[in-house]
C-alpha cells in the first residue's frame, strides 16, 4: 500500500500545483480552457496515435473488455438514473446528468496518467477501447436522454445529428480510427515526424493534471448536501464493481486488461462534467460532485491498485 501510494503520488502533486498556481494567480482562470483545448485537441490524439501505431492491432483490441466494460458502465447510469427517478423524485434530465457522472471516467486526464505509471505502454491499449465506450456510447446516450428530458426545442433528430457532428469531428476519437488503421496496414512515420508526434503526446499528462488542479480551484460547490455525494459513490465505488463483475463473467480478457480496466473505471468523472451539468443549469450539483470524487480518488485508486 505504502509503495502504490509514493507511486501515484506525484500524479496528483502535479493536480495540487495546478490548484495552487491557479489560486495563486501563476495561471490565469482563462488559461484552464486553452490547455484542456491543447490536450484534447492535440497532445492526447498524438499520444493515442503514436500509442497504437507501435502495437498489433489484433493484440491492441479485445472484443471481451469492450463488451465488459460497457455493460458495467451501462448498469451503473441504470442504477443511478432509477435512484435519482425513483428515490430522490429529481426530473429525468436532472436523474441523466447525475447518472452520466458515475458511469463515465477521466479516463484521459486521471486514469490514463495512472495505468501507464503502474502498468506501462500496454495500458494504451485498454485506454483506447475504454475511450470508444465513452465516447461513442455512454458520451451520446446521456446528452441525448437529457436534452430528450429536458423538452428542449431540438427535435430528437436533431440532437441526434449534433451528436453524430460532434463525434465525427473529435480530433481523440480521429486519432484512434488514424493509429488502428496505421498499425493495421504496418506504416510508421518518418523519424522527423515520429519524434514531434512523441514530444506532443509526452505533453499530454503533466498538463491533464495541472488542469484538474486548476478546474477543482475554481470550482464554486454548492452547499453541500447528499446527492454530490451519492453521484460520487456511483463513480468510485459502484463503477468498478460493476465493471470488475462483468470482467469476470466475460472470457477472452487478458488480466492486466481486466486489471486495468477496473482502475480506469475507478477514475473520477470527466473534468468536463460541470460545464455538461451547466447546459442544463445543474453546474453547482457537478462541479461539487467532481470535487468530492476526485479528491477521494487519491484514497479509492490507492485501494483498488493495492487489490488488482
Amino acid at each position: 500500500m505504502i509503495n502504490l501510494f509514493l507511486l501515484i503520488l506525484p500524479l496528483y502533486l502535479l493536480i495540487a500545483i495546478g490548484f495552487f498556481a491557479m489560486r495563486t494567480k501563476l495561471l490565469a482562470p482563462e488559461a484552464i480552457p486553452t490547455l484542456g483545448a491543447f490536450v484534447m485537441n492535440i497532445a492526447l490524439p498524438a499520444m493515442m496515435l503514436n500509442a497504437l501505431m507501435g502495437q498489433n492491432l489484433t493484440e491492441a483490441f479485445n472484443l471481451g473488455y469492450v463488451l465488459a466494460y460497457a455493460i458495467g458502465s451501462l448498469a451503473v447510469f441504470g442504477a443511478i438514473l432509477l435512484f435519482f427517478l425513483q428515490v430522490l423524485r429529481k426530473p429525468f434530465s436532472h436523474a441523466v446528468i447525475a447518472a452520466f457522472g458515475s458511469a463515465a471516467s477521466n479516463t484521459g486526464f486521471v486514469g490514463l496518467p495512472v495505468v501507464t505509471l503502474v502498468f506501462g505502454s500496454t495500458a494504451l491499449a485498454a485506454v483506447s477501447m475504454t475511450f470508444v465506450v465513452e465516447v461513442l456510447l455512454i458520451m451520446p446516450l446521456a446528452l441525448i436522454l437529457a436534452e430528450m428530458g429536458g423538452k428542449k426545442d431540438h427535435a430528437l433528430h436533431a440532437v441526434l445529428r449534433d451528436t453524430a457532428r460532434n463525434l465525427i469531428r473529435s480530433p481523440l476519437l480521429l486519432s484512434i480510427i488514424a493509429g488502428s488503421l496505421l498499425s493495421a496496414l504496418g506504416i510508421q512515420f518518418v523519424g522527423p515526424v515520429a519524434k514531434t508526434i512523441s514530444l506532443l503526446g509526452a505533453a499530454a499528462i503533466p498538463c491533464a493534471l495541472l488542469i484538474i488542479g486548476g478546474i477543482l480551484a475554481n470550482t464554486k460547490a454548492r452547499t453541500l448536501d447528499l446527492e454530490p455525494i451519492w453521484i460520487s459513490i456511483g463513480k468510485l465505488v459502484l463503477h468498478p464493481i460493476a465493471v470488475a463483475l462483468c470482467f469476470m463473467l466475460m472470457s477472452g480478457v487478458p488480466d492486466e486488461l481486466r486489471a486495468t480496466g477496473i482502475v480506469l473505471a475507478s477514475s473520477p468523472m470527466l473534468s468536463i462534467y460541470p460545464i455538461i451539468g451547466a447546459r442544463f443549469k445543474l453546474e453547482a450539483l457537478s462541479a461539487t460532485a467532481l470535487f468530492i470524487a476526485t479528491s477521494l480518488s487519491f484514497i479509492t485508486i490507492t485501494l483498488i491498485l493495492a487489490l488488482v
